[in-house]
C-alpha cells in the first residue's frame, strides 16, 4: 500500500502521522510523494504502519509502480 493510501484509510494527515511517529513531516511527505527516502525512514514508516507500508515501496518507488510516471529522485 502507498503512504497516501495508508493515512487516507487510516484518517491521518502527513503531520499527525508525523507527529504521532517522532517523523518530520518533510519525511512524510516525501513518502505520500514517492521521493525516495533514507533507509532508516522507510524502516521507521514500514514499522510505524505495522507494515502496511514497505520499506522497498518505500526505496525503491518507480520499481513498484512500473516505471507509470513516478519519478525516482
Amino acid at each position: 500500500m502507498d503512504m497516501q493510501t495508508y493515512l487516507d484509510s487510516n484518517g491521518l494527515t502527513i503531520y499527525t502521522f508525523a507527529d504521532q511517529h517522532g517523523l518530520s513531516a518533510t519525511t512524510v511527505w516525501r513518502a505520500v510523494k514517492r521521493k525516495v527516502l533514507r533507509p532508516s525512514n522507510a524502516l521507521l514508516i514500514e514499522e510505524a504502519t505495522g507494515g502496511a507500508v514497505s520499506r522497498m515501496e518505500l526505496l525503491y518507488p518507480t520499481a513498484n509502480n512500473k516505471g507509470r510516471g513516478v519519478e525516482a529522485a
